[in-house]
């Protein structure tokens, strides 16, 4: 996943009250996302990424480095 457009589609998750759930929430692409699924932490969103439960997460930049 490149840009934000990559995210059409899929299952995403994403940290509740984070920027990155905001940020995504407000973007036009969350029409076009299949599925947004809140996670209460980051570990939870990397979990469920793992699993394959979700396609992809939305993190914070200081998280994803």
């Amino acid at each position: 996943i490149s840009t934000i457009k990559d995210l059409k589609g899929l299952d995403v998750g994403v940290e509740t009250q984070s920027s990155g759930q905001i940020a995504i929430e407000k973007h036009p692409i969350i029409d076009d996302i299949n599925e947004l699924q809140k996670y209460t932490n980051i570990s939870e969103a990397l979990l469920a990424l793992n699993a394959k439960t979700v396609d992809a997460i939305v993190v914070d930049v200081t998280f994803a480095g």
